[in-house]
């Protein structure tokens, strides 16, 4: 398909960087488009395909207007830009993940560059569509950075995260059906995450108020700087680390029991 059609196609201008990556992607292309011209079957093929072409073309400018030299709040703020006058549905969001990571590896971006900006764009998504509920699929995909990233409603991920998951949170509710990397719930500030797996350091840092409950192991640090009261930590599994010696404020739980209350030590860790 010639780049020019495509960019009618999705309505959407592609960057420069990203234009080629469509003449060597023509068989991720081809499982868009509708084989079977069957009544209301294609329509809604058809339907599908552009919606989903959209949000690629949309997640490939804010991509272009990313990088590691920029912060989250810049880079979330080029994917709600590159989202304006696109119409979808949490049906759109759950599989897209997959197809837009390897359309931003195609373009010649690093791997941990994708990852971050498309976490952040999923949460673009999430957040700023009417519905309310969210399930989306990451089993053997990529582990996306910042997935959650102020989120605001419930979202489902099946399979692994990177690191930042649930930063900034909101008020949301994020479940996790597998492991986090770094830095789980840092900044949140309101709102639950669940993580039906293991985490890695740093869980919780920062946190203003919320519930983070880890029904797997932690490995590395719990808790970090500047923690205020409210905020509450639920480890249920074994602490391969320690806990933040200096949390300010917060409630740790291992197992059910409280280890620390208002940022004060008053259990150690009992690993089984």
């Amino acid at each position: 398909m010639a780049i020019a059609q495509l960019t009618k196609k999705i309505n959407v201008p592609l960057p420069a960087r990203a234009s080629g990556i469509f003449m060597s992607s023509s068989l991720l292309l081809d499982s868009f488009a509708p084989q079977r011209k069957v009544g209301q079957e294609r329509n809604q093929l058809v339907k599908e395909s552009g919606t989903k072409m959209k949000l690629i073309g949309a997640f490939l400018i804010a991509l272009e207007h990313s990088g590691p030299e920029e912060s989250e709040e810049h880079d979330y703020a080029a994917c709600i830009s590159a989202l304006k006058g696109i119409k979808f549905t949490s049906k759109d969001i759950c599989d897209f993940p997959k197809d837009a990571f390897s359309f931003g590896s195609s373009a010649g971006y690093e791997d941990g560059v994708v990852s971050t900006a498309l976490g952040l764009f999923i949460s673009s998504l999430v957040n700023t569509c009417d519905q309310k509920r969210f399930s989306i699929d990451l089993r053997g995909g990529p582990r996306l950075d910042y997935l959650g990233y102020m989120c605001c409603k419930q979202l489902t991920v099946h399979g692994n995260v990177g690191g930042c998951t649930g930063i900034s949170l909101a008020n949301g509710h994020l479940v996790v059906n597998g492991n986090a990397e770094d830095n789980t719930g840092i900044f949140m500030y309101g709102g639950k995450i669940t993580i039906n797996g293991n985490v890695g350091a740093g869980v919780g840092g920062y946190m203003c108020s919320g519930l983070i409950t880890v029904n797997g192991k932690c490995f590395g640090t719990v808790g970090g700087d500047s923690i205020d009261n409210g905020s509450v930590i639920r480890i249920n599994g074994n602490i391969v680390g320690q806990i933040y010696s200096n949390m300010g404020g917060g409630d740790v739980y291992q197992y059910g029991k409280r280890l620390v209350k208002d940022g004060v030590k008053i259990h150690p860790i009992e690993n089984k």
